[in-house]
């Protein structure tokens, strides 16, 4: 009875204690989800941490990443140091609420998904949030009546591949990073655009992605000395052009007209190519015929002559013994 007595109280202990640690980890949870004490953070993201509405720290979740609390500079962790794991994951600790809060702003950005269909969808949004994206992600950026050379107005879409390499220049150096960089590309596009026709930008499209890289580097936008990194904390890795639509009326004929003239170089450089092949053939042909002289001359004779006949319609009528024939086509008695 004794021992009985002694583990049910033993059992009894260890229920209050179970209990105690779920309402522990219920409290946490609750006043996390509420950014009270502890906050959590996505995988991918950081978030800065206010006190008395001054900024005073970063947390941020990445794998095999690591943030410099001097500068707030995002690094690559070595192979030794990306074994460490956060005990708590996402879990940061943020403070005593009403001295230390988590730090919100107004965001607007437009992105593209993935459907099943072959053009992706367009996503845009407007929210109040809380947190930065420190991984890839690709931004989309639009352009409306843009003018071509001969002043064809144009709307452009582009993809914008970005990833923050120090949120506290993007949050607080800058006012709303993402509209300022796209509207800095956007610019380069426009006076990019104005250099060339249509018909040039549709088939150089793929080509002008990494132009336009280039030159921006030139222009000190892009690179590890550009203004988007030094002064931003933005490294933009890639810049794509999605979209090159006219604009009014006449958008269904500039793309027909454009269709046309592509296909027609097209079919230009099929007849370049089969004219440089029959000149090759002619010339290897003929060289050879030469060289046989008279032979040649009385093969190639008799071979024209049998494809002759492989017409229908077509009448061939001796005139002669085929010596005659021969000698007929090599002039001689």
């Amino acid at each position: 009875m004794k021992e009985f007595l002694m583990g049910v109280e033993i059992g009894a202990i260890f229920l209050v204690f179970a209990g105690i640690i779920a309402g522990v980890i219920a409290a946490i949870y609750t006043l996390a989800k509420h950014d009270l004490f502890w906050t959590f953070t996505e995988e991918g993201t950081a978030r800065a941490i206010m006190k008395f509405d001054g900024f005073h720290k970063f947390v941020m979740q990445y794998e095999n990443c690591k943030l410099d609390e001097k500068t707030w500079d995002i690094s690559i962790c070595g192979p030794d140091e990306s074994k460490k794991r956060s005990l708590f994951g996402g879990l940061k600790w943020v403070g005593i609420p009403g001295i230390k809060s988590v730090y919100k702003y107004r965001f607007t950005w437009a992105t593209v998904k993935a459907q099943k269909e072959e053009r992706e969808q367009v996503e845009r949004r407007t929210e109040t949030i809380k947190h930065i994206f420190v991984k890839d992600y690709v931004y989309l950026g639009e352009i409306k009546g843009a003018e071509t050379k001969s002043l064809v107005p144009l709307d452009i879409d582009f993809l914008i591949t970005t990833r923050v390499v120090n949120p506290y220049k993007s949050l607080f150096r800058v006012h709303d990073w993402v509209n300022v960089i796209t509207s800095r590309i956007e610019a380069y596009f426009r006076q990019f655009v104005s250099l060339l026709e249509y018909e040039e930008l549709i088939s150089r499209k793929q080509q002008m992605n990494g132009e336009i890289m280039q030159a921006l580097e030139q222009t000190g936008m892009l690179g590890d000395e550009g203004k988007f990194l030094v002064d931003y904390g933005i490294r933009v890795k890639n810049i794509e052009m999605r979209d090159i639509e006219p604009v009014g009326e006449n958008k269904k004929i500039i793309q027909e007209a454009a269709t046309k003239k592509w296909v027609a170089s097209k079919q230009y450089d099929q007849i370049l190519t089969l004219a440089d092949a029959e000149v090759e053939r002619i010339d290897r042909v003929y060289n050879k015929i030469k060289k046989l002289g008279d032979e040649g001359l009385a093969i190639r004779t008799l071979e024209s002559i049998d494809k002759a006949g492989e017409k229908q319609g077509n009448w061939i009528i001796p005139v002669g013994s085929l010596k005659d024939v021969v000698q007929g086509f090599l002039g001689k008695k």
